[in-house]
């Protein structure tokens, strides 16, 4: 008998978790495409390409001493499973999506029930254990940081507690970093009761119920905190303060992911997801691992060693963390909280050995109370910052840590105007204050964000002049940070009515795509994102237009503002979108996106057939007559 004739295919779809029980061996006529499209991947959310059933008798299956291979209608090949030891039974069944092969479920132990699967090409990278084939990963054999958090998050919005467990440091994974004692102590007290943690978020947070759907991972690139530094005696690779972008009912939340660490080829949380609720302003308050210079997180051993006075403190103030009131406490339980908080982390202040160390207890401080303020929670929080700044006065007028602690104060003052009302007075207000903010400090840090969002605002009032002269500002103090790059972007783009523009990038079909490829063509050049509702909305009408003048000489070149090509890819194959994109990763701190300062989506620029911009912001009623008048219609 032929091998092609031995190769034994599971009686029960890959969903049920392959019963053990094989069915008798298939033969070459028996494997249509009907029993091949039977089996699903066991991992929830895979998304493949299925033909609808009416297309099925065009598919045909292949047989090989290998294996089936299922080819679509169009020459496409849709799954392949395959016998990969030569035992004669199919052990991995791979799917597909656009011609590539993005996941497969692997039988390691001969048993015909999966018990690995990963991901793969535009599908992703991670690679699950699952020795107990329940169809739910154990640990993982490689995990990006954009998978960890999105893992982390999809657990907590189903209530999968083991699953989330799976992309949490450990004690042993921390062991094996080299982290300090102290340090150890802060990330494990924080992840206390998971199980508890995640019931109560469930119960107080819209961000985390069914129906909730992730869309991307937001983050800067990670960075290296190196061997001997403070909290560990090896070099660790660490994203710091990222935060997750969901959709709830059409509408876009944030969860905040916090920090995360590489440990071999996975990455893994130090601290539980937040939901961000509401639209208060929220700043991250930095992680275990990760730092600004001013700023180190609680239990970090300074140099020369930490005192009895200063390891008395530590474990007070870890003693009230790990009393912290969970979401359904009222506001004196929180007030309670945060003011204990903040009279340890003042007197950790007073304790600490010389100036840097104070200035890093400081900035906790300052971190933990505009946090607590920003929530509402706090009432008392603008008065306790108020003196956490005459506290950094007191130090060294002239040091950093008073613009630090300035800028949390009025970033929480705003909050507080905000709850109360708003409105345009409270808009003007902030303003000034942060124009204030960037003459008094104008080398502080957090100078760059206020100069951008004077920029912005002036921009979207319509006072392009004022506009740009906080975009050079900016552009020229900050010059290699990603709000001066955006910033230098934007004079360009404010500035390129009546100009050739020639913009190029990475095609996501691959290669290079740019506007200059379509010369005697009138083009717009489309910036949008997935998680763009004003986008998602312009659509159906940008569709429309599309249509009706291409033929005539009209194109569009869009830009995807993702953080994955998979998202982006995901999004089109579901809606239509005919017209080439540029992609490349980064998001709206991609460099596409930097290079023109695009600080709102959709952003749509138009040339004419000279590639000279018409409109660096066209509308689509403007585009629309335009067309008409260039093109008929």
């Amino acid at each position: 008998m032929p091998l092609t004739a031995r190769i034994v295919l599971p009686a029960f779809c890959l969903s049920a978790c392959l019963a053990a029980s094989a069915s008798p061996a298939l033969a070459q006529s028996q494997v249509t495409p009907e029993v091949i499209f039977g089996y699903r991947p066991v991992s929830p959310g895979v998304a493949i390409d299925t033909p609808p059933a009416e297309q099925w008798s065009a598919c045909r299956v292949d047989v090989s001493s290998e294996g089936f291979v299922l080819i679509g209608p169009a020459g496409q090949v849709l799954r392949r499973f395959t016998d990969t030891n030569g035992s004669g039974q199919v052990d991995s069944w791979g799917f597909f999506r656009q011609g590539m092969e993005v996941y497969r479920d692997i039988d390691t132990d001969g048993d015909r029930i999966a018990d690995q699967h990963r991901w793969l090409n535009t599908g992703g990278s991670r690679w699950a254990l699952d020795p107990d084939q329940d169809g739910r990963p154990d640990s993982w054999k490689r995990l990006s940081a954009h998978e960890a958090a999105r893992v982390a998050v999809e657990a907590m919005i189903a209530g999968d507690v083991r699953t989330l467990g799976t992309v949490l440091v450990s004690a042993e994974d921390l062991r094996s970093l080299g982290v300090s004692e102290d340090v150890a102590v802060g990330i494990s007290g924080g992840l206390k009761d998971v199980a508890g943690q995640t019931a109560r978020l469930r119960s107080s947070s819209s961000l985390l119920a069914d129906g909730v759907k992730w869309l991307r991972f937001d983050g800067t690139a990670p960075g290296l905190v190196p061997a001997g530094s403070g909290p560990a005696d090896r070099d660790l690779l660490v994203h710091a303060n990222a935060m997750a972008i969901v959709e709830r009912a059409g509408k876009p939340g944030l969860i905040q992911i916090g920090e995360l660490v590489q440990i071999g080829d996975v990455w893994k949380l130090t601290t539980l997801p937040q939901p961000v609720e509401g639209d208060e302003l929220r700043i991250a308050a930095g992680g275990f691992l990760m730092r600004p210079e001013t700023s180190v997180p609680a239990g970090v051993i300074p140099p020369g060693g930490i005192s009895p006075e200063m390891q008395k403190l530590l474990r007070r103030l870890q003693k009230i963390d790990a009393g912290a009131p969970g979401p359904e406490a009222g506001m004196e339980a929180f007030a309670r909280y945060n003011t204990a908080r903040a009279e340890v982390l003042g007197m950790l202040v007073e304790a600490a050995a010389d100036q840097p160390e104070k200035e890093q207890w400081l900035a906790q401080l300052a971190d933990s109370l505009a946090a607590a303020a920003q929530s509402g929670n706090f009432p008392q929080g603008l008065e306790q910052l108020d003196r956490a700044e005459r506290l950094a006065k007191s130090i060294d007028p002239d040091s950093p840590i008073v613009a630090y602690v300035n800028y949390r104060k009025l970033l929480s003052e705003y909050a507080a105007r905000l709850r109360d009302g708003g409105g345009p007075e409270v808009q003007a207000w902030w303003l000034e204050r942060l124009e204030s903010f960037a003459d008094a400090f104008p080398k502080a840090e957090d100078s760059a964000e206020a100069l951008l969002q004077l920029a912005i605002a002036r921009e979207f009032a319509g006072e392009i002049a004022s506009a740009n002269a906080f975009y050079k500002r900016l552009a020229d103090s900050f010059p290699r940070t990603i709000p001066g790059r955006r910033a230098s972007g934007a004079v360009r783009r404010l500035a390129m009515k009546g100009k050739r523009l020639d913009f190029a990038g990475d095609a996501l079909a691959g290669g290079k795509l740019s506007t200059a490829d379509f010369g005697g063509k009138i083009v717009l050049v489309d910036f949008w994102s997935t998680w763009c509702k004003p986008c998602a909305e312009d659509l159906p009408r940008l569709r429309e237009i599309y249509r009706k003048y291409n033929a005539a000489g009209f194109e569009i070149v869009g830009v995807a503002a993702d953080a994955t090509a998979d998202q982006v890819r995901q999004h089109l194959a579901a809606n239509d979108m005919p017209w080439p994109h540029v992609f490349e990763p980064g998001g709206l701190d991609g460099r596409p996106s930097l290079e023109l300062g695009i600080v709102s989506l959709p952003t749509m620029v138009l040339l004419d057939e000279t590639g000279t911009v018409i409109s660096r912001n066209v509308s689509l009623d403007d585009l629309e007559r335009v067309l008409a008048d260039k093109l008929g219609g």
